[in-house]
């Protein structure tokens, strides 16, 4: 999942060699949270790297909206287990939806979790089938190393 680009140009790219535990998402009328979390190929046991976006929509395109996106790198995640960064991703993700639905009514914000607990070619699987990810293939596509 590394980047190219200036920070509002981030993106999740999934590296076919990282593993993911899933992804958060929060959605609200006019705009959304998502978050990732993985450890990189290397990465010591324990170790957990997360990404937070947030988007504001101008229009509805996919790719190439003017929409406002902020993205953030988190603390890299040390001594957590697996189940321990999940847990504190959950929290993280309910405190965002608290802080909305003190200004939305709690019907319009929705909410998903996409357990991934595996590499980049199955967290890819598993997130185009959710109608809130704009998968866009890459070419050549991330080296993939089983």
């Amino acid at each position: 999942m590394s980047e190219s680009g200036p920070i509002n140009e981030m993106q999740f790219r999934l590296d076919w060699t990282n593993y993911y535990i899933g992804f958060w998402y929060v959605a609200w009328p006019g705009g959304n949270w998502l978050c990732g979390v993985w450890r990189e190929k290397g990465d010591a046991e324990g170790t957990w790297r997360r990404r937070v976006r947030i988007r504001l929509f101008a229009d509805d395109k996919d790719f190439g909206s003017q929409d406002v996106k902020a993205w953030e790198e988190l603390d890299i995640l040390t001594n957590y287990s697996e189940e321990m960064a999940k847990y504190r991703m959950d929290g993280m993700r309910d405190g965002m939806m608290e802080r909305i639905s003190s200004e939305l009514p709690a019907d319009s914000i929705k909410c998903d979790y996409l357990d991934v607990r595996g590499n980049g070619k199955l967290a890819r699987s598993l997130i185009s089938t959710k109608s809130w990810a704009s998968v866009k293939k890459m070419y050549p596509p991330p080296p993939y190393h089983a």
